[in-house]
């Protein structure tokens, strides 16, 4: 790569950024809902975060705007994710079983990717944090259409 990109990997497109898209569904359903504000909270993220992606994660700017560009991402998933968990505990008083178990590997998935910056195991990152996208996607799902209460 012409930019010395450590997040490239072998694939001829971008698993981690073609990921993102699998919290379109949760979208989808929270617009179907009628539950607009989480709906376009959701929807502005999970665009950013493609683009974010789809920019190599950022890694051909410096360093000042690649932490901006970090910070943000993070801070928006982590603030949509709790924000879906804290309304529907309030609203159903439970999460979804569903939920529980792709949340948990998910998560387990994430926190068993390798850090970014580091180039020798590319491969192993993009395929574990694009398991964490598929995985938290179907998260975000079930809590869009979860709608019994306990």
């Amino acid at each position: 790569d012409e930019n010395g990109c450590p997040y490239d990997s072998l694939l001829p497109f971008d698993f981690c950024a073609l990921s993102t898209l699998a919290f379109l569904p949760c979208v989808f359903t929270l617009f179907v809902n009628e539950q607009y504000y989480r709906g376009t909270a959701s929807l502005i993220t999970v665009l950013f975060a493609y683009y974010y992606h789809l920019q190599r994660e950022g890694c051909c700017y410096s360093s000042n705007i690649l932490s901006l560009f970090q910070k943000l991402e993070g801070t928006m998933a982590k603030l949509c994710i709790i924000s879906h968990i804290l309304e529907n505990l309030y609203i159903y008083g439970h999460l979804d079983s569903l939920f529980n178990m792709s949340f948990m590997i998910g998560f387990f998935f994430y926190k068993n990717s390798v850090p970014r910056g580091t180039r020798v195991i590319r491969g192993k990152y993009a395929i574990f944090h694009s398991c964490y996208h598929i995985l938290t996607g179907i998260a975000g799902y079930s809590l869009a259409k979860q709608s019994t209460p306990v």
